[in-house]
């Protein structure tokens, strides 16, 4: 992809939300494959974005960056001074209801398994089973999928805004009032 068509499709992204960038790039057929209910906030997709293929039920957050090929294979043809031709690309799968946490760096050839997690900033070098969240450089288990989603439902259900998530929109001023007061006035 030259210049001038990565520049347009960032002029044409940037302004979006990630669910409208994501129905963008669907309908473009961007991607090797996506999914159903999908929210991009990132937009870097590298510059292979047809080894990427992503399922139903994905989110990627800020600044996530897909790595499908690497370029040390130009340093190294230059330095052994042969005709010789070097390449080193790869793939990368996403299955359903993952989250790709803000910063994180995905490598090629890596699956993410459904129902996987990958914490913000993390390097993934390895695939990922399924039903795992995974954080660090190298991005390695930390947790399960499902013992999360227990312990997330559990602390949430003490949170005095949670009712009005339902209607985000609607409830957006009260929402903010009372994260506000949550947060800050119990520390005063």
């Amino acid at each position: 992809m030259n210049f001038l068509h990565r520049l347009y499709l960032y002029s044409r992204l940037l302004p979006l939300s990630g669910v409208k960038r994501a129905a963008y790039l669907k309908k473009k057929k961007y991607l090797y494959h996506q999914g159903d209910n999908c929210n991009f906030t990132t937009m870097n997709f590298g510059t292979e974005p047809y080894l990427i293929k992503i399922h139903n039920n994905v989110e990627i957050a800020s600044q996530v960056r897909f790595l499908t090929h690497d370029d040390s294979c130009l340093v190294l043809m230059n330095a052994l001074k042969e005709n010789v031709m070097l390449d080193k690309v790869g793939s990368i799968e996403i299955f359903d209801n993952c989250f790709i946490g803000a910063n994180a760096l995905l490598m090629p050839n890596i699956t993410i398994g459904p129902n996987s997690i990958v914490a913000a900033g993390s390097i993934v070098t390895k695939s990922i089973k399924p039903n795992t969240i995974v954080g660090g450089n190298p991005a390695r288990e930390i947790g399960k999928f499902d013992e999360y989603s227990i312990k997330l439902n559990q602390s949430s259900k003490v949170l005095p805004w949670i009712g009005l998530l339902k209607d985000r929109k609607k409830n957006k001023a009260e929402i903010i009032k009372l994260r506000k007061e949550f947060f800050f006035k119990k520390n005063e």
